[in-house]
């Protein structure tokens, strides 16, 4: 394992003022190298954003909708709980929905019922 010890920030150039900090003189520098601002959005680059929406904006009926803002998605509770904040057991409590049960297509829930009988993972249920 290779450590980098910098005398300057990698992203800023500022002079790095604390030995603990080998590569990036704050939090603030840090993040902008790890885009962390993207990260917790959800989706990477504001590209893929505006396409993840133009494509969600359509409606589908092999998707279903977020009832927080109209969307169509496979599996809505990722889209919940990466866009709203929001985990999936809340957004079915909120909207009063079957809660051991995720909301994807019935097409979806064959599907990957089907791949768990056949990578035989239904037995680690038992």
């Amino acid at each position: 394992m290779k450590i980098e010890l910098r005398d300057n920030c990698k992203i800023c150039g500022k002079k790095i003022s604390h030995i603990r900090c080998r590569t990036y003189c704050s939090k603030k520098c840090r993040d902008k190298r790890n885009n962390m601002k993207a990260a917790k959005s959800g989706y990477g680059t504001k590209w893929q954003r505006d396409r993840r929406d133009e494509i969600a904006s359509v409606p589908d009926p092999k998707k279903c909708q977020c009832l927080i803002c109209g969307k169509w998605y496979v599996q809505v509770c990722s889209h919940v709980y990466q866009v709203h904040k929001m985990t999936g057991r809340q957004y079915r409590e909120y909207f009063e929905l079957e809660v051991k049960r995720g909301v994807v297509p019935e097409w979806y829930r064959e599907l990957k019922g089907n791949m768990a009988i056949d990578n035989e993972t239904y037995k680690n249920l038992v």
